[in-house]
């Protein structure tokens, strides 16, 4: 629904899906898939807040998904698809730092997510997957640094993410 334009109705069956995962969550707390659950379900929401221009409650739905997403990777650091899950939120909420002009955070959620995924894409340099996104982290390091009007930090970021 929110490819297509109607944020409002999306945002609506979003709060839905994460009322019943909270409220399946509450009851399951060592349920680490209804934590996951939970955590997808607040993306969306922030996603759709994203979409909105709401960025400050955007964040708050990306922090609130990546407080579950740090004590799964914590609870299981050989699970790679949660250490992954981390890797994304942080970006995520880099994200919306940027947008909202904090880049020194920003920066600080991209080289937190990067270390995670630089790891795995390691351990699996197999996975297109990972290596996409290792791209992609390098390259929202190299747009920040841009910013910020270091150009040659930036164009040292840029080239891994070209070569991926």
């Amino acid at each position: 629904m929110q490819g297509r334009g109607n944020l409002s109705s999306a945002r609506e069956h979003v709060e839905k899906s994460l009322g019943i995962a909270l409220a399946e969550s509450a009851a399951a707390k060592d349920d680490f898939e209804w934590q996951r659950d939970l955590s997808e379900a607040q993306i969306r929401i922030g996603d759709v807040l994203q979409a909105q221009g709401d960025l400050p409650a955007a964040l708050e739905s990306y922090k609130g998904a990546h407080a579950i997403r740090e004590r799964l990777a914590a609870a299981d650091p050989g699970n790679a698809g949660w250490q992954h899950d981390l890797s994304v939120s942080h970006e995520t909420i880099g994200v919306v730092l940027r947008a909202q002009g904090n880049l020194a955070a920003a920066l600080d959620r991209y080289r937190a997510g990067l270390a995670i995924i630089e790891r795995l894409a390691t351990a699996d340099p197999g996975n297109a997957g990972w290596q996409r996104d290792l791209g992609a982290s390098h390259s929202n390091i190299g747009v920040v640094l841009r910013t910020q009007g270091d150009l040659p930090a930036a164009l040292e970021r840029y080239k891994p993410a070209f070569t991926r």
